[in-house]
Formats: structure tokens, sequence, C-alpha cells
């Protein structure tokens, strides 16, 4: 990596990245459907079932720190439309049965870079908080 050896540690995914999957599920179907018009529902096992995570983390060999941490989270869901915004109560009103909304695909990718540990920093106050 960018000149500097470094050990690849592949990372088990946990409870927690399920969670955030959920939660990246949810906020995605709120979105599309514009909540609080449509109330989504998401079948939370169907999502895990294609659920696909992978975590990466280079640790250099010379000073043991992590130079770059990589996370990549996709999955399937089909959510489904199970009541609506009754316009004159303003409450929610369940609809007899759900409708579903088709397949929805979402693959999201993320990298940090971390450099530059025990650097000296020049910090200086500026004259109006003196």
């Amino acid at each position: 990596m960018d000149g500097a050896t470094a050990y690849k540690v592949n990372i088990s995914a946990g409870s927690s990245d399920y969670e955030e999957i959920y939660s990246i599920a949810t906020s995605s179907a709120n979105w599309l459907m514009r909540y609080p018009e449509l109330m989504p529902f998401i079948d939370r096992a169907a999502i895990k079932e294609t659920a696909e995570i992978e975590k990466v983390v280079w640790i250099s060999q010379e000073s043991y720190l992590p130079i770059k941490y990589q996370k990549r989270v996709s999955f399937r869901m089909i959510p489904e439309a199970v009541g609506s915004l009754d316009a004159d109560t303003g409450k929610m009103r369940l609809f007899n049965k759900s409708v579903q909304m088709g397949e929805v695909s979402i693959d999201l990718e993320s990298v940090d870079l971390y450099y530059d540990f025990n650097k000296s920093i020049d910090m200086s106050m500026p004259a109006e908080s003196l």
C-alpha cells in the first residue's frame, strides 16, 4: 500500500453489522415510499439471507498501526407498503393486504485511510479568543 508493507486482515461480520444493514434498509424504504405517506415493512430475515459484508483492515508491518480500513455492504430487499397516512385524521391506516413495491438492491462501500500518527501539529489560538 503506497510503498508501505502491510498485513491484510479480513474481519468477520458480527451482529452489529446486520443491525446496521437493517437500519440502512429501513431508511431506504422510508425514503422510497415517502414515509409517512406510505408505511413500509421489510422482512429482516430475507435481508440477512442476501446480505454480504466484507471488512478488511491493512496493518503496517513497521508500526503495527492501521493504515487502511475498507468495508463493503450489499443486500437485496422487497419493501412492502402496509399502511398509509390518512390525510383527514393524520393517523396511519393499515391496509387489508400489503403491497410489494419491487426488489431494491443496495451496495455501499467505504474506505478510511490512516496516516501521520504521532506527527506534531501546530495550533494557535485566534486573537479574538484571547
